[in-house]
């Protein structure tokens, strides 16, 4: 059975959605700034939707190819990847609600 570029997009930044969660919630240095934060929905989601640009971004340069970016640099990739950041966000938010919190 053969993956999609589609599947592929969505399985790779859904896993980054938990571990950018993981990060923020158990990397000390990560955790103290993200605590300060009231909007912490919305900065991970941020983060997500950089990290996605980025994965976007290169598969638009002549690196996508040398990198086996599964995305090519069109219109309908691109709502792929925007697709994609919506699992993300599933993904961080269901991390956040599932995983115990670091007590500092």
């Amino acid at each position: 059975m053969s993956t999609t570029p589609e599947q592929l997009v969505t399985i790779i930044l859904g896993i980054l959605g938990v571990l950018i969660q993981l990060a923020l919630l158990y990397v000390k240095p990560l955790h103290d700034w993200y605590q300060n934060h009231t909007n912490k929905g919305l900065i991970a989601l941020g983060i997500s939707a950089g990290i996605g640009a980025i994965y976007f971004g290169l598969s638009c340069t002549p690196f996508g190819a040398d990198l086996n970016i599964a995305l090519a640099c069109t219109k309908a990739d691109a709502f792929t990847l925007v697709r994609a950041i919506y699992m993300i966000a599933i993904t961080q938010q269901t991390a956040f609600l599932i995983l115990p919190k670091s007590k500092g």
